[in-house]
């Protein structure tokens, strides 16, 4: 991360134009168009099925292409006051886990021989499960794929385990063992007042109980806090910031907190009882401020890293790669195209990439804005007909696929100008060369030292709108289309419409 702007005086004065055409974040206005809404996807017909599980497949088969699993648990104790997730609060845990086994038992029974992955349990509130259940879910997956060897294995935790496991101590010691290598905690905030406004259960010194515990038993860390929060005044931000950066974390997750309806925070909202100080500017320059002066670098819009960052790290690899074994550029860059996140459970959703031609996103069964029982019952129905847990596909053409490259990569920090010069070499329409041009003659973007292009700080105000801007017009025209009149434009994903109106602005030169 280079050094922060001077003030955030600066960053504003960048924005300027942007602020007056109404392109800035608010507590309303979320800034992430990454994925799609479930609205643009059509349903899975017999012959897409098949095309889908072919490449599946091939994808599990192909040690070549990188892997990694998502482990959706779905169920928490209650919710929190601005949560807007598909969660199931007093839900049947046994079935909930019973309905990840046979998710993954839906799968052939072959070996696939996968050599190295990934794993995250995330939620919901995965802790919820003691260690023999997530046992239990790693010892199906491991038989089931062949996995050779899992690299990390990331479990949400949510600070409430000190109260609801006696034995919370012994419940680390327990997760660590059966191959838990990582605990991302939710920490949120460090007054207590604004957590108990947030219904989120737990105190401070709960967290910080825990995090002791996590860093005795040599476990990887990584703490989740939000910022803009309700209540949220800027003293409250620094404190927990100091507080959180000031513990040493292998990693920090400051994630902006976004004001949505079928929230009693949205309610509070409407009815004038919600106070939002709304200082996105001010508050994120704090937070890279702290950051930096704690020694973390930014690998992502949220994400700050100890030392070098992640993006650094895997271009690093990358290169090293490249010069070790002289592998030909265009069989390397192939080869970065191919990936897979294969999610389970209710609500997950998986990618899958092999190449530039036809690429799927696929939904597992979850309502929009349905009640809590409706998003469990969708997905056993589906187990119980033998059919694979997903129900809606988006297909991605070349074109899609490499303007999504695109996108992931900028907005991971790790866009080099090697892989920019191979994806703009495979056909693409030369309108993403004018918008990348623009945006770093607004200050928008630039190339760092290792050749990567990144957001500036003022960017970084508005890191997914600027990197949405790479869909093309017919895409962002189809989710404007395709949205539910009655629905609130803030329900679920940001307005296409701020999106394709920042595009028209920045290829113009306006």
């Amino acid at each position: 991360m280079k050094k922060p702007a001077k003030s955030h005086q600066e960053i504003q004065k960048t924005l300027e134009r942007f602020i007056k055409n109404d392109i800035i974040r608010t507590s309303l206005d979320d800034y992430a168009i990454i994925t799609f809404p479930r609205g643009m996807m059509d349903p899975l017909t017999p012959r897409i099925r098949e095309r889908v599980e072919n490449k599946y497949d091939r994808i599990l088969a192909d040690n070549k292409i990188r892997k990694h699993f998502y482990i959706h648990f779905g169920l928490c104790t209650r919710k929190c006051s601005g949560c807007h997730y598909a969660s199931i609060t007093n839900g049947d845990k046994e079935e909930a886990i019973r309905a990840i086994h046979d998710h993954i038992d839906m799968f052939p029974s072959h070996k696939y021989a996968i050599g190295k992955t990934v794993l995250f349990f995330g939620g919901g509130t995965p802790s919820l499960m003691a260690p023999h259940e997530i046992k239990s879910i790693l010892d199906k997956l491991t038989n089931k794929f062949d996995i050779k060897k899992v690299v990390k294995a990331t479990l949400e935790m949510h600070p409430e385990i000190k109260r609801d496991k006696g034995g919370f101590e012994d419940y680390i010691k327990q997760i660590k063992k059966i191959g838990i290598t990582r605990v991302s905690l939710g920490v949120q905030e460090s007054n207590d007042n604004i957590l108990r406004e947030s219904n989120r259960g737990h105190t401070i010194k709960d967290a910080l109980e825990i995090y002791g515990l996590l860093k005795k038993y040599r476990l990887k860390t990584n703490l989740d806090i939000m910022w803009n929060l309700p209540n949220q005044t800027l003293e409250d931000l620094e404190k927990t910031l100091r507080v959180a950066f000031g513990l040493s974390p292998d990693s920090i997750c400051a994630y902006f907190y976004w004001l949505r309806p079928g929230t009693r925070d949205y309610d509070l909202y409407k009815q004038n009882k919600l106070k939002l100080l709304n200082k996105p500017i001010e508050m994120k320059h704090l937070i890279k401020l702290i950051a930096s002066q704690h020694g973390y670098r930014q690998a992502t819009t949220e994400h700050f890293y100890k030392g070098r960052s992640l993006a650094k790290r895997i271009s690093a690899k990358c290169l090293r790669q490249i010069d070790r074994f002289r592998i030909k550029k265009e069989a390397f860059f192939s080869n970065y195209m191919k990936h897979a996140l294969i999610g389970l459970g209710p609500g997950s959703y998986s990618y899958l990439f092999s190449g530039l031609e036809e690429n799927y996103m696929l939904w597992s069964p979850v309502p929009d804005n349905a009640a809590d029982s409706a998003i469990s019952d969708g997905f056993r129905k589906m187990l119980d007909a033998g059919l694979k847990p997903y129900d809606r596909v988006l297909i991605f053409g070349k074109e899609e696929t490499i303007r999504l490259r695109i996108m992931f990569d900028l907005r991971a920090g790790r866009l080099s100008k090697k892989q920019l010069d191979y994806l703009l070499k495979q056909g693409v329409d030369s309108e993403i060369e004018t918008l990348l041009n623009n945006y770093i003659k607004y200050r928008l973007l630039y190339w760092n030292k290792k050749g990567q292009l990144v957001y500036t700080d003022a960017g970084d105000m508005m890191p997914n709108y600027i990197a949405a801007s790479f869909s093309t017009d017919d895409w962002l025209s189809k989710i404007i289309a395709r949205r539910d009149e009655k629905e609130d434009r803030y329900s679920w994903f940001p307005d296409a419409r701020m999106v394709l109106k920042l595009k028209n602005m920045v290829k113009k030169g306006l």
